[in-house]
C-alpha cells in the first residue's frame, strides 16, 4: 500500500501523543498502525490485509479499529478453511486455519505436503531440481524462483494456496 502514491506516510507516534498525552505508547501491531496511517489520510471504513510470514488484518469502522466484544475483531488468520482429514497445523497449535495454508510459512508447509502427495509431479518441477528432490530442503525463496520461471507445478500449488485467501477475503 505504501507504493500507492495517493497514500502518504503518516506520523503515527505524533498522532498517538495528541490522543494520549504523557503516555508511553508501545506499538505491537503494524497492521493497526498502517490502518491509522490510512485514517490520517481520510479513509474511514476499510479492511487492511497484510500477507507475509503470517497474515494480519484489521477492520476499521468510522476511523477506529474494530475489535468487538471478544477483542479479536474480524481476524481472518485463524478462520478454519481446511476441513480435510489431515489439515495442516497452524502456528497457534490448532489445524486448518487460513494462516496454516496461505501465509508465507503456511504456503511452504502446504507445498511441502503436496510435494509428498504428488511426488512424480513434484520431481518434474523446477523447484525439485533446486532442492535436489529433498522436500525438507525446500524454501520460500525456491518457490518464488520457480514461480517466476512459470513452473507449472509450483504455479498450481501457489494458486491453490492463494485460493484459500481469496475465498476468505470474498467471504
Amino acid at each position: 500500500i505504501w507504493r500507492n502514491k495517493s497514500v502518504k506516510p503518516y506520523p503515527i507516534s505524533k498522532r498517538f501523543e495528541e490522543i494520549w498525552p504523557d503516555s508511553k505508547i508501545l506499538l505491537v501491531n503494524d497492521v493497526t498502525a498502517a490502518g491509522y496511517a490510512l485514517v490520517g489520510q481520510g479513509f474511514k471504513n476499510f479492511c487492511l490485509i497484510s500477507v507475509s510470514s503470517g497474515i494480519g488484518n484489521k477492520l476499521f469502522i468510522d476511523g477506529k479499529h474494530f475489535v468487538g466484544p471478544s477483542g479479536f475483531g474480524w481476524e481472518l488468520v485463524h478462520g478454519r478453511v481446511d476441513f480435510s482429514d489431515d489439515p495442516l497445523p497452524c502456528d497457534c497449535g490448532d489445524h486448518g486455519h487460513l494462516a496454516s495454508i496461505a501465509s508465507g510459512r503456511g504456503t511452504l508447509k502446504f507445498v511441502k505436503r503436496e510435494a509428498r502427495r504428488q511426488q512424480s509431479a513434484f520431481l518434474r518441477s523446477a523447484v525439485a531440481a533446486m532442492c535436489r528432490a529433498n522436500v525438507e530442503a525446500l524454501t520460500n525463496e525456491m518457490l518464488v524462483e520457480a514461480f517466476s520461471q512459470d513452473d507449472p507445478w509450483v504455479t498450481e500449488m501457489i494458486e491453490k494456496s492463494a485460493s484459500y485467501l481469496g475465498r476468505s477475503i470474498a467471504f
